[in-house]
């Protein structure tokens, strides 16, 4: 049995340390301030010792979540102060987390509206992207993805970031909007040239790091042609125009003489909810009519698929492989440790974060559609019930 410290800390100095050792934005310190407050609030004593705080405690907690807040903002919060268990197991203040006993699942139906696709689901998508992009007989993108990309609105524009988010190991969608140029970088390797991205998630601060060979054929391609028109735009993000922003299909222009990097990143990131609205419309009618037409034996469920499906995707496709590595999993998708795995091997090198994306992207254009679709149906939901255990 783990061996705890002999200091005994108190719930209110518990969340002091903890806010102390991670650096967040100021939007997530709010979101985890508040969670912390309902736990202490529910327990009527913010000076209880934290190794009295017990498994009915967390249950009654959580009961309670669930009759007061969604079943996704029930989970995000239970996540939140489980992390906080977390982080006192780690440093040895307490033997086990309370918290590790509650299936979040089961008691909150977590994230099911963001259901992963299968891969021959994921092939049907990238083949009608790319039947658009590439005009037939041609090996050209097509100048249609300029225009999209000038007014960012439309079916191909949606689906063009859709499939860029799951080539983007599941960037979430205000991080992959907002992607400066500056963390994209075109390099020369011993096969060829090879685009590293380095940035963060904006929801938890930690670092991502991508690189797409170009072995990887589409996955390479795209945003070979985004850095490309990014670079003759003299554009400061991947996807967004340096100088304008959409906002449900309607034009925005900039604020006039506001011309400060940090102002204009605020300004654009105020509008990523209502593109991501607009975007998300077009991709449940792009579905329907992949439904009816490519995947009529197995069709995608649009009532719990969104853009955010595309980082689920990612994950289970990942854990397809049997070469798969939590630690692998949560480098590359920005996860924190405390969320997947107490000890879990971070990934710092440029080819090792190669070969584990080659395991999802690898053999892309080459891959044969699965035969048995009911058999790869069920191992799907199994794989994701796999994901949101190690996640929550």
């Amino acid at each position: 049995m783990k061996k705890c410290k002999k200091e005994s800390l108190n719930i209110d100095e518990l969340t002091k340390k903890y806010m102390e050792a991670h650096i967040r934005k100021s939007s997530t310190r709010k979101l985890y301030d508040f969670a912390f407050r309902l736990f202490k609030r529910h327990l009527n004593d913010d000076k209880m010792a934290i190794e009295s705080v017990t498994t009915r405690d967390v249950h009654s907690f959580c009961t309670w979540l669930s009759e007061n807040y969604s079943a996704n903002s029930a989970s995000i919060l239970m996540v939140i102060v489980k992390s906080l268990f977390a982080y006192a197991v780690r440093m040895g203040y307490i033997a086990e987390n309370p918290f590790s006993q509650v299936d979040s699942k089961r008691m909150f139906a977590r994230h099911s509206h963001h259901q992963a696709l299968t891969r021959k689901q994921m092939e049907a998508c990238e083949r009608s992207l790319w039947a658009s992009l590439r005009p037939e007989g041609s090996t050209a993108v097509s100048k249609d993805i300029v225009l999209q990309l000038e007014n960012m609105r439309g079916s191909l524009f949606a689906r063009m970031v859709f499939v860029l988010g799951f080539y983007l190991q599941g960037l979430s969608f205000a991080d992959m909007m907002l992607l400066p140029m500056a963390a994209v970088q075109r390099r020369r390797y011993a096969d060829g040239e090879c685009f590293v991205i380095e940035t963060s998630r904006r929801k938890t601060g930690k670092a991502v790091k991508i690189v797409v060979p170009q072995q990887h054929g589409r996955r390479f391609d795209l945003i070979s042609v985004l850095y490309g028109e990014a670079k003759r735009r003299d554009s400061a993000y991947l996807v967004f125009p340096v100088s304008q922003v959409a906002a449900d299909g309607y034009i925005y222009n900039k604020v006039e003489g506001d011309t400060s990097e940090g102002n204009a990143d605020a300004y654009i990131y105020n509008k990523v909810k209502a593109v991501n609205g607009c975007v998300n419309r077009h991709l449940k009618r792009w579905w329907k009519e992949l439904n009816a037409d490519v995947l009529k034996d197995n069709h995608i469920d649009t009532a719990y698929t969104s853009y955010y499906s595309c980082r689920h995707t990612f994950a289970t496709l990942y854990l397809d492989s049997p070469r798969a590595s939590l630690g692998e999993l949560a480098t590359m998708m920005g996860r924190s440790s405390e969320y997947i795995d107490g000890y879990i091997r971070e990934i710092r090198s440029e080819e090792l974060l190669l070969t584990a994306s080659d395991k999802v992207y690898g053999d892309n254009d080459a891959h044969s559609p699965l035969t048995e679709i009911l058999e790869q149906q069920k191992k799907i939901i199994n794989l994701l019930d796999n994901i949101l255990r190690r996640l929550s």
